[in-house]
């Protein structure tokens, strides 16, 4: 798998001019393949799954970070870039504080899990409404 997919799918979503599809497919994706990753027993079967979400996860990073700089314009796209990739980063450590805090309270990780769960599944309604901005759109 390597790195191919990091060129695979911002390239196919180049050819056909749009960003949005490729970004909600991914984050689908991974709400699709979350419960496999958390209740196997099998360390093939979750690592297999989790190479599949980092197989998603990662083009749809850059296609998020060439979504930002088309809507923040040339002058301000490092800025814009990196104010996400620092509330990306941020987000992650309260994520990981929350799944913690959550499996202390418990002793169980069924309920930081549904966190995890629900959080992917607003991302998935949030990336629908992305404004797209590939070739031959307003901003794009």
């Amino acid at each position: 798998m390597c790195s191919s997919d990091l060129v695979a799918i911002p390239a196919a979503a180049d050819v056909v001019h749009r960003r949005k599809p490729f970004v909600v497919g991914s984050v689908l994706a991974a709400l699709l393949t979350l419960a496999p990753v958390v209740v196997s027993r099998s360390p093939s079967v979750v690592y297999a799954t989790a190479a599949l979400q980092g197989f998603f996860f990662l083009p749809a990073f850059a296609l998020l970070l060439d979504i930002c700089a088309a809507l923040a314009g040339e002058a301000r796209a490092g800025s814009a870039t990196g104010m996400l990739m620092l509330a990306g980063n941020g987000g992650g450590v309260l994520v990981i504080v929350a799944m913690a805090l959550l499996r202390d309270g418990t002793g169980t990780w069924d309920a930081a899990n549904i966190l995890l769960g629900g959080l992917l599944f607003v991302a998935a309604v949030g990336a629908m409404f992305l404004p797209e901005t590939g070739a031959g759109t307003a901003t794009g």
